[in-house]
Protein backbone atom coordinates (compact mmCIF):
# COMPACT_ATOMS: atom_id res chain seq x y z
CA UNK A 1 0.00 0.00 0.00
CA UNK A 2 2.50 2.54 0.98
CA UNK A 3 4.83 1.79 -2.14
CA UNK A 4 1.30 2.87 -4.33
CA UNK A 5 0.99 5.73 -2.01
CA UNK A 6 4.76 7.38 -2.67
CA UNK A 7 5.00 7.14 -6.64
CA UNK A 8 0.81 8.78 -6.19
CA UNK A 9 2.60 11.34 -4.42
CA UNK A 10 5.33 12.19 -6.50
CA UNK A 11 3.07 11.84 -9.42
CA UNK A 12 0.44 14.47 -7.87
CA UNK A 13 3.47 16.74 -6.92
CA UNK A 14 4.87 16.50 -10.29
CA UNK A 15 1.65 17.84 -11.99
CA UNK A 16 0.74 19.83 -9.45
CA UNK A 17 3.86 21.99 -9.30
CA UNK A 18 3.79 23.39 -12.64
CA UNK A 19 2.86 27.11 -12.53
CA UNK A 20 -0.40 27.56 -13.59
CA UNK A 21 -1.74 31.30 -15.88
CA UNK A 22 -5.19 30.98 -14.21
CA UNK A 23 -7.49 29.15 -11.84
CA UNK A 24 -8.90 27.27 -14.52
CA UNK A 25 -5.77 25.90 -15.49
CA UNK A 26 -5.11 24.71 -12.37
CA UNK A 27 -8.00 23.00 -11.63
CA UNK A 28 -7.93 20.90 -14.92
CA UNK A 29 -4.02 20.12 -13.99
CA UNK A 30 -5.65 18.86 -10.45
CA UNK A 31 -7.87 16.94 -12.54
CA UNK A 32 -5.93 15.47 -14.37
CA UNK A 33 -3.28 14.71 -11.95
CA UNK A 34 -6.32 13.43 -9.88
CA UNK A 35 -7.84 10.83 -12.82
CA UNK A 36 -3.96 9.97 -13.98
CA UNK A 37 -3.55 8.51 -10.03
CA UNK A 38 -6.66 7.18 -10.21
CA UNK A 39 -5.88 4.95 -13.45
CA UNK A 40 -2.28 4.22 -12.10
CA UNK A 41 -3.47 2.76 -8.38
CA UNK A 42 -6.78 0.71 -10.19
CA UNK A 43 -8.90 2.88 -8.32
CA UNK A 44 -6.95 1.85 -4.52
CA UNK A 45 -5.51 5.56 -4.86
CA UNK A 46 -7.52 8.99 -4.75
CA UNK A 47 -6.38 12.60 -5.22
CA UNK A 48 -8.91 14.83 -3.58
CA UNK A 49 -7.55 17.63 -5.01
CA UNK A 50 -10.66 20.34 -3.75
CA UNK A 51 -9.96 18.72 -0.27
CA UNK A 52 -5.95 18.66 -0.79
CA UNK A 53 -5.81 15.29 -0.07
CA UNK A 54 -4.34 11.85 -1.33
CA UNK A 55 -6.51 8.74 0.39
CA UNK A 56 -5.15 5.23 -0.65
CA UNK A 57 -7.63 2.04 0.23
CA UNK A 58 -6.59 -1.04 0.20
CA UNK A 59 -8.61 -4.21 1.70
CA UNK A 60 -9.70 -2.92 5.19
CA UNK A 61 -7.11 -0.31 5.30
CA UNK A 62 -6.88 3.61 4.53
CA UNK A 63 -4.22 6.13 4.62
CA UNK A 64 -4.75 9.68 4.34
CA UNK A 65 -1.98 12.57 3.59
CA UNK A 66 -2.51 15.88 3.29
CA UNK A 67 -1.03 18.25 0.26
CA UNK A 68 -1.77 21.39 1.76
CA UNK A 69 0.37 23.37 4.69
CA UNK A 70 -2.31 23.62 7.30
CA UNK A 71 -2.91 19.51 7.08
CA UNK A 72 -5.88 17.51 7.76
CA UNK A 73 -8.85 18.04 10.43
CA UNK A 74 -8.43 15.58 13.51
CA UNK A 75 -10.20 12.46 12.70
CA UNK A 76 -13.70 11.36 13.98
CA UNK A 77 -12.11 8.03 14.87
CA UNK A 78 -9.37 9.51 16.94
CA UNK A 79 -10.00 9.00 20.96
CA UNK A 80 -11.26 12.04 23.19
CA UNK A 81 -8.94 10.42 25.76
CA UNK A 82 -5.47 9.81 23.31
CA UNK A 83 -3.77 13.90 23.74
CA UNK A 84 -3.55 15.91 20.40
CA UNK A 85 -2.17 19.27 20.72
CA UNK A 86 -4.65 21.49 19.62
CA UNK A 87 -1.97 23.46 16.78
CA UNK A 88 -0.99 20.32 15.59
CA UNK A 89 -0.91 20.32 11.28
CA UNK A 90 -1.84 16.39 10.78
CA UNK A 91 0.19 15.67 7.96
CA UNK A 92 -0.94 11.65 8.26
CA UNK A 93 -3.20 9.34 8.95
CA UNK A 94 -3.54 5.73 8.41
CA UNK A 95 -6.21 3.20 10.01
CA UNK A 96 -6.86 -0.90 9.74
CA UNK A 97 -8.43 -3.04 12.04
CA UNK A 98 -7.00 -2.56 15.69
CA UNK A 99 -4.49 -0.36 15.13
CA UNK A 100 -4.47 3.49 14.19
CA UNK A 101 -1.62 6.24 13.19
CA UNK A 102 -1.54 9.73 12.94
CA UNK A 103 1.71 12.10 12.41
CA UNK A 104 1.48 15.79 12.51
CA UNK A 105 3.57 18.63 12.93
CA UNK A 106 3.70 20.81 16.19
CA UNK A 107 5.34 24.43 15.92
CA UNK A 108 7.67 23.57 19.84
CA UNK A 109 10.75 22.33 20.40
CA UNK A 110 10.98 18.40 20.54
CA UNK A 111 12.04 17.94 24.30
CA UNK A 112 8.43 20.75 25.28
CA UNK A 113 6.71 18.34 22.76
CA UNK A 114 7.41 15.27 24.49
CA UNK A 115 7.02 16.36 28.27
CA UNK A 116 3.19 18.41 27.02
CA UNK A 117 2.48 14.55 25.55
CA UNK A 118 3.39 13.18 28.88
CA UNK A 119 1.77 15.35 31.39
CA UNK A 120 -1.72 15.44 29.16
CA UNK A 121 -1.73 11.88 29.07
CA UNK A 122 -0.84 11.20 32.61
CA UNK A 123 -3.83 14.00 32.86
CA UNK A 124 -6.47 11.80 31.03
CA UNK A 125 -5.25 8.54 32.72
CA UNK A 126 -2.79 6.85 30.81
CA UNK A 127 0.27 5.42 32.68
CA UNK A 128 3.76 5.06 31.14
CA UNK A 129 5.11 2.19 29.71
CA UNK A 130 8.53 3.34 28.47
CA UNK A 131 9.88 6.29 27.85
CA UNK A 132 13.32 8.11 26.51
CA UNK A 133 14.20 11.50 25.63
CA UNK A 134 17.24 12.31 23.50
CA UNK A 135 19.53 15.27 24.26
CA UNK A 136 18.64 16.19 20.89
CA UNK A 137 14.87 16.86 21.95
CA UNK A 138 13.95 13.81 20.11
CA UNK A 139 12.31 10.87 21.91
CA UNK A 140 9.71 7.63 22.51
CA UNK A 141 7.10 7.10 25.29
CA UNK A 142 4.41 4.54 25.38
CA UNK A 143 0.77 5.15 27.43
CA UNK A 144 -1.36 2.13 28.22
CA UNK A 145 -4.75 2.41 29.24
CA UNK A 146 -7.71 -0.04 29.44
CA UNK A 147 -6.02 -2.36 26.98
CA UNK A 148 -5.05 0.28 24.36
CA UNK A 149 -1.45 1.50 23.81
CA UNK A 150 -0.47 4.84 22.38
CA UNK A 151 3.38 4.83 21.14
CA UNK A 152 4.54 8.11 20.71
CA UNK A 153 7.55 9.28 18.94
CA UNK A 154 8.85 12.80 19.17
CA UNK A 155 11.41 13.61 16.50
CA UNK A 156 12.87 17.28 17.06
CA UNK A 157 13.44 19.02 13.67
CA UNK A 158 17.43 20.37 14.78
CA UNK A 159 16.53 23.33 12.99
CA UNK A 160 15.83 26.86 15.30
CA UNK A 161 11.76 27.54 14.52
CA UNK A 162 10.86 24.02 12.50
CA UNK A 163 8.08 22.47 13.88
CA UNK A 164 8.37 18.69 15.83
CA UNK A 165 7.04 15.87 14.29
CA UNK A 166 5.09 13.80 16.30
CA UNK A 167 4.00 10.40 14.91
CA UNK A 168 0.91 8.26 17.43
CA UNK A 169 0.58 4.59 17.02
CA UNK A 170 -2.57 3.78 18.80
CA UNK A 171 -3.47 0.02 19.15
CA UNK A 172 -5.91 -2.11 21.38
CA UNK A 173 -9.44 -2.69 21.90
CA UNK A 174 -10.85 1.12 21.23
CA UNK A 175 -8.38 1.20 18.05
CA UNK A 176 -10.94 0.47 16.07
Amino acid sequence: MYRIAVSCVLLCLAACSAPAPDELAERAAGKAAAAAVAAASEGQVKLEAGQERLVVEDGGQTMEVGLARGGLPRPDWWPQDVYLPEDAAIHQVARNEGSHVLAAAVARPGAALHGEIERAMHGLGWSTVRNSLAASGSGMAAYRKDGREVTVLVAASGKAGQPAMATFHLRGAAAR
